[in-house]
């Protein structure tokens, strides 16, 4: 197990099935749709309960191994920046973002596009920052930009 703390929600297959149904059902609606998760589940109290469910008679122990590089504590569905606005359907909810200027997007992705030909990691990581500022780079990434900027050119 990851943490203690960590926590996670949980749909079932056929939940999820339903879900993606009353969505794509959903008359005349259009855009980005997530379900209304309900609680989440600490990971702790999921393994203790399967371990209990198990009939288990041994103690059975749990190894914290701790967060991987990306991993959070807890699941986000939506962004500071982004809203929400209920559907027809109470089991989920439409998520929107602000539009971006077509121009500055159009800009960012030339600059991309631009960043990946010539195989530089640090300015393609720069622009992504920018078009998600939510986007945090992992230390694999990083460590790639700092190896190639100590390299001579």
């Amino acid at each position: 197990m990851t943490h203690p703390e960590a926590a996670r929600y949980f749909f079932s297959m056929e939940k999820t099935v339903e879900l993606v149904l009353l969505a794509a059902n959903l008359a005349g609606e259009t855009g980005i749709f997530v379900p209304d998760p309900g609680d989440p589940v600490r990971i702790m109290d999921l393994a203790h309960r399967l371990i209990r469910e198990a009939g288990s008679t041994r103690e059975i122990p749990i190894e914290l191994t701790g967060l991987r590089p990306g991993d959070k504590l807890s699941e986000e569905f939506i962004s500071e920046k982004e809203f929400v606005t209920q559907t027809s359907d109470t089991k989920l909810r439409r998520v929107s973002s602000p539009e971006p200027l077509h121009s500055e997007f159009d800009a960012a992705i030339a600059a991309l596009r631009k960043s990946v030909e010539d195989r530089d990691v640090p300015g393609a990581l720069e622009t992504l920052c920018r078009l998600v500022p939510e986007y945090i780079p992992s230390p694999t990434a990083l460590e790639s930009c700092s190896k190639q900027e100590s390299r001579p050119r």
